[in-house]
């Protein structure tokens, strides 16, 4: 997956493809955590990455990021990861990576809303729960679990491909299954 995000002119500021960030002149942005490599994700999953802005803080941004799923016995780790773009000269910079929210995360995130607050969807490998986190001026909130659906067994890898979206100004909801199946609900935030 790769996502970007615009500054408030529409010019680009930042872009990643879930490991590496770079910034609008195309040059990888410092990392200038303690931990070092990348921001934790995978850049083959199917929708692995999203950037949400901090809602208090236009030079602040989130950036949340899943691992590919394949095999058993593995962590399918759900990061975040959080750009300074007032860090390298105004190019921005990671001052906090790799930071895990949870594990067993299938390979797609997706938010809505970006004025007062932004929901970031999820869901979990190997169950039916869906993960649903406000995010807003005080920063991630506390996790709403809603079961829905079909078990995503971990051992079927193309359950956790495909895409998930919300519908444009609405509470609409579809979560693309490995291309062939289509959940559809109504988000209740």
């Amino acid at each position: 997956g790769v996502a970007s995000i615009d500054d408030a002119d529409g010019n680009l500021a930042f872009y990643t493809n879930g490991r590496t960030v770079w910034n609008k002149n195309h040059e990888v942005m410092p990392i200038y955590d303690s931990i070092p490599g990348d921001i934790g994700g995978d850049s083959t999953t199917a929708q692995g990455v999203a950037i949400i802005p901090f809602m208090d803080d236009i030079t602040m941004f989130y950036i949340f990021t899943t691992q590919e799923t394949y095999g058993l016995d593995q962590e399918y780790n759900f990061k975040y990861s959080i750009v300074d773009m007032k860090e390298d000269s105004a190019k921005g910079a990671v001052i906090i990576n790799d930071l895990p929210l949870f594990d067993k995360s299938i390979e797609k995130i997706t938010q809505s809303g970006f004025t007062l607050n932004a929901w970031l969807v999820s869901h979990e490998f190997g169950n039916n729960s869906y993960r649903t986190n406000l995010i807003d001026a005080n920063g991630i909130g506390r996790t709403t679990y809603s079961p829905i659906g079909e078990v995503l067994q971990e051992y079927r890898e193309e359950q956790a491909d495909g895409a998930m979206k919300f519908g444009a100004g609405t509470q609409l909801f579809a979560n693309v299954k490995h291309r062939r199946f289509v959940a559809l609900a109504l988000a209740d935030h």
